[in-house]
C-alpha cells in the first residue's frame, strides 16, 4: 500500500511539474527556431512517452523512452537536445517507479549535457536540479521510512 502511494504521489509530482515547465520539463521547444531542429521522429516518440506517463503506464513509457534512446544512438544525436531530454524523462520514470540508482543514473546525465547545451544558468539545467532534488528528497524520506520501520520492530521485540 505504501509503495503504490509512493507511486502514484511521485506520478503526481512529474505531471504537477510538467504542467508548470512543459517547454523545458519534458522537451517540447522553447522557440520555434529550437523546436525545428529537433528531430521529426524524436519528437513524435517523445510525444508518446509524455501521453503515457500523464496516463500512469510508466513501464510502457520506460520501454518507449528506452526505444527513444536506441533511436538517438543509431542517428548519432546521443549529444544533443533530444537526448538530454530523454535522459531528463528517463530519470523521472525511474523515480516514479522508485528506482532511485537509475533515476540518478539519467538525471546526472541530463544535468551534464543540459549544462554542455545550454549553460549552468539556463532553465534547462535549473529542471534537471529541480528533478535531482525531488529524487534526493523522495530517496531520503525513504530512506526514514526504512529506519523508522527497523526501530519499531527492535523496540517491539525487546
Amino acid at each position: 500500500m505504501m509503495r503504490t502511494f509512493k507511486r502514484n504521489t511521485v506520478i503526481g509530482l512529474v505531471l504537477l511539474l510538467s504542467a508548470m515547465w512543459p517547454a523545458t520539463i519534458l522537451g517540447a521547444g522553447a522557440d520555434d527556431a529550437a523546436a525545428a531542429a529537433l528531430d521529426p521522429q524524436w519528437t513524435e516518440q517523445n510525444r508518446q512517452v509524455l501521453s503515457l506517463i500523464k496516463e500512469k503506464k510508466v513501464d510502457e513509457a520506460l520501454i518507449a523512452a528506452r526505444k527513444m534512446m536506441s533511436y538517438l544512438r543509431r542517428n548519432s544525436r546521443l549529444k544533443g537536445q533530444e537526448a538530454a531530454t530523454t535522459f531528463n524523462n528517463m530519470g523521472m520514470i525511474y523515480l516514479s517507479k522508485g528506482q532511485f540508482d537509475m533515476a540518478h543514473q539519467y538525471l546526472s546525465k541530463a544535468l551534464q549535457l543540459r549544462t554542455e547545451l545550454f549553460g549552468p544558468q539556463s532553465i534547462e539545467v535549473a529542471t534537471v536540479w529541480l528533478n535531482l532534488s525531488q529524487l534526493y528528497k523522495l530517496q531520503a524520506e525513504h530512506i526514514f521510512k526504512l529506519h523508522r520501520k527497523e526501530t519499531q520492530e527492535t523496540g517491539e521485540q525487546s
